[in-house]
């Protein structure tokens, strides 16, 4: 989870999009995270040019695409976000629902409220 705070250079856009600087900022999580394995597997002696095991690692998660959650200065939160807390909304109303008597979608509204 990374974090925007106020007056930092993200968070200054002159969008009239209040999320700009967050989707900016997560965009920019991927690249970076893969700049720092290469760089860890330069360190160790990797082989350059072929993918050593600190990216080879990364690059098993998402097809390599790193999602980067990350909160804006004012409590703007990128759309894969909410997709994240609907998937766990989900996944615990399928658990629980046994125990309230009441269809799917009520019970998941109950967690997504949490």
């Amino acid at each position: 989870m990374k974090t925007l705070a106020p007056g930092t250079m993200d968070s200054e856009s002159t969008s009239a999009a209040s999320s700009h600087a967050v989707k900016k900022r997560q965009e920019e999580v991927s690249p970076a995270y893969g700049a720092a394995a290469r760089s860890l597997d330069a360190e160790h002696d990797s082989q350059h040019g072929s993918p050593g095991p600190v990216e080879s690692e990364l690059g098993t998660y998402n097809s390599g695409k790193l999602v980067g959650l990350v909160a804006g200065a004012y409590a703007e939160l990128p759309s894969v976000f909410h997709f994240i807390t609907g998937l766990a909304a989900s996944q615990l109303a399928d658990e629980q629902l046994q125990f309230f008597g009441i269809d799917h979608g009520t019970c998941k509204s109950i967690f997504l409220q949490q």
